[in-house]
């Protein structure tokens, strides 16, 4: 009973992929409207799915967090132009341990987002060097 217990546990935080199709309809929901917000280019509606304070990551030496104002004065960084991602249909995304992990491959970036209380929320934003 131990070992069925214990791989069952282990399974739930096994890194996997599953495309946009396959995800919750909670997530598929969130993240359709986040990609609405994304194409407007409304910073307000894109912080108000974001999580604070927001980890960041350009470079070495060029990560941190930001609080809710100095995202709002640096989002277009990170989505302006919109990222390619956000445009594809039924994009792919890396789940492990109930985070959701959008990676780019055109300009190496991955957009993280995680349930936190009863939505889901951006929570990291990271461009490998």
């Amino acid at each position: 009973m131990f070992l069925i217990v214990a791989a069952t546990s282990q399974n739930l935080f096994a890194q996997r992929t599953v495309r946009l199709s396959s995800t919750p309809s909670a997530f598929r929901f969130f993240y359709k409207k986040f990609v609405k917000a994304v194409n407007r280019g409304v910073g307000t509606e894109i912080a108000a799915m974001t999580n604070f304070p927001f980890q960041y990551g350009f470079d070495a030496g060029d990560e941190g967090v930001w609080t809710r104002n100095q995202f709002l004065k640096n989002y277009g960084n990170i989505f302006m132009p919109q990222p390619i991602v956000f445009k594809r249909r039924d994009p792919q995304f890396t789940v492990e341990a109930g985070t959701y992990t959008l990676y780019d491959s055109s300009d190496a970036s991955a957009f993280t987002f995680k349930k936190g209380g009863s939505s889901y929320k951006l929570i990291s934003y990271v461009v490998e060097p």
